[in-house]
């Protein structure tokens, strides 16, 4: 993964709409355009955009097609978790027995880590 700074919120947008980063049926440049989005997890684009990239790795986008492979499964899970935590877990509650059973365990892992950072700010 490249290291870089995170672009404005209004040219990741910007460049979503004009290139239809969320249209295109190729998963790994929508995967990569999700890695820029989600790089300050604090911004409108990445706050804007976590419902669309959890649709999309559930199948949920009007594609139907979960995305079950490990390399974009496993990444939006995590960079969605540090927007919106429990939105991740329960969509992935609601959706986990789609997925192939290595992925939900490997997926699990993840959910279970992201649930243990919810209680532990919830009892300090």
């Amino acid at each position: 993964m490249q290291i870089y700074h995170p672009l404005p919120s209004n040219l990741i947008l910007h460049l979503g709409k004009i290139y239809q980063f969320l249209d295109t049926p190729n998963a790994e440049i929508r995967l990569r355009y999700y890695e820029v989005a989600f790089l300050d997890p604090s911004t409108i684009a990445a706050k804007e955009l976590v419902i669309a990239a959890i649709k999309w790795v559930i199948g949920e986008d009007g594609s139907g097609i979960i995305k079950g492979r490990m390399k974009f499964c496993r990444p939006i899970f995590q960079m969605c978790s540090r927007v919106e935590k429990k939105l991740v877990v329960n969509n992935w509650k609601r959706t986990k027995s789609r997925f192939h059973p290595i992925a939900q365990k490997l997926i699990d892992k993840v959910s279970n880590l992201i649930l243990n950072r919810i209680y532990y700010k919830s009892i300090c």
